[in-house]
């Protein structure tokens, strides 16, 4: 089995044109990386993007919610923008 040092070497060993789903996109920073780099027939984006939920650092210091929906929106923003680019 291969293993990766990175998510984005992981994306450089991968085929071009391929179909890719990412499960959990949150904004959607990784993303953009799929689609840069491996240049995908479809890519899929799958996440929740319902209701709230809380993150805090990894003490569990400075908790902080978020409403999924809103984050939602701008990443289908960022998605459209980066499509009208290409």
């Amino acid at each position: 089995m291969k293993v990766f040092e990175t998510r984005i070497e992981l994306l450089n060993y991968l085929n071009k044109n391929l179909t890719i789903a990412e499960l959990g996109v949150f904004e959607g920073e990784f993303s953009k990386e799929i689609h840069n780099i491996c240049l995908p027939n479809k890519l899929y984006l799958v996440d929740l993007f319902d209701g709230y939920f809380g993150s805090g650092d990894k003490d569990g210091n400075n908790h902080h919610y978020y409403y999924y929906y809103y984050y939602y929106v701008q990443l289908e923003d960022k998605m459209k923008i980066m499509l009208e680019n290409i």
